[in-house]
């Protein structure tokens, strides 16, 4: 989980994540007591036979990435995702938010 500390933050100012056993544990648990599955691996190419061979009954795939990270998106285009949402962050001090907030 802390490799994506590596990712695009495109000028924010976010502090690397830091994450133990019992967190990953924690999220875990909360996927499996929702029905479903996560799987973390690294594609090399645009056929991963690892999930068509350990789990051929999934059918759908999430995947996210910056939008500026134009070589993640190349990949994950070449793979066959297509843009399901767009997420945004925002991030200002709390003094400019105090002064607009008046």
């Amino acid at each position: 989980m802390s490799a994506m500390n590596d990712a695009p933050l495109d000028g924010l100012d976010w502090e690397d994540e830091v994450w133990t056993e019992a967190d990953v544990l924690e999220l875990d648990n909360l996927i499996i007591g929702r029905g479903r599955e996560r799987w973390t691996t690294m594609a090399l190419g645009p056929n991963d036979e690892r999930l068509r061979r350990d789990a051929p009954y999934v059918e759908a795939i999430d995947t996210d990435n910056a939008a500026s990270n134009d070589a993640m998106l190349a990949i994950n285009v070449a793979m066959g995702f297509a843009p399901l949402i767009d997420w945004s962050f925002w991030q200002a001090d709390t003094a400019t938010l105090r002064a607009h907030a008046q």
